[in-house]
């Protein structure tokens, strides 16, 4: 399993509260945070070992976040890599055209560190195929 963590957000605040998240899950895995997509889609394919999952904040300068999505999932060799895209509020109309659009997860930014490990966790390793239920509304 590939112990790379690509996270694309513009709020370092948040890329922080992220990778702390990632950390305490799973002190092995390797987080690369980006605050603009178009680096991180050049980097990415650079790597010579592929990210297990890939965050992607909805609302990014230059390029919105479903665009980055939509990159990712054009290129067959990116489609084994988990997307989790989640914003400050997540409609329902945008939550269905980020699942249509390739999401893995969708996601509404929690307050707590707590429910960003219970989500990350569940992402990363699933004890089952319904995540649903720790994603906020």
């Amino acid at each position: 399993m590939s112990k790379i963590i690509l996270l694309i957000d513009d709020d370092q605040d948040h890329l922080d509260l992220l990778k702390l998240a990632v950390k305490q899950v799973d002190s092995r895995f390797n987080c690369i945070s980006f605050v603009y997509p178009d680096d991180a889609l050049k980097v990415l394919s650079t790597f010579s070992e592929l990210p297990l999952c890939i965050f992607i904040d909805f609302n990014l300068p230059r390029k919105e976040g479903i665009e980055c999505l939509y990159e990712i999932r054009k290129i067959q060799t990116y489609n084994d890599i988990k997307v989790a895209m989640y914003a400050a509020k997540v409609p329902a109309v945008v939550r269905e055209a980020l699942k249509e659009a390739g999401a893995d997860v969708v996601f509404q930014k929690p307050g707590k560190l707590s429910d960003y490990k219970k989500i990350i966790e569940e992402i990363i390793y699933p004890k089952d195929r319904n995540i649903r239920r720790l994603i906020a509304n």
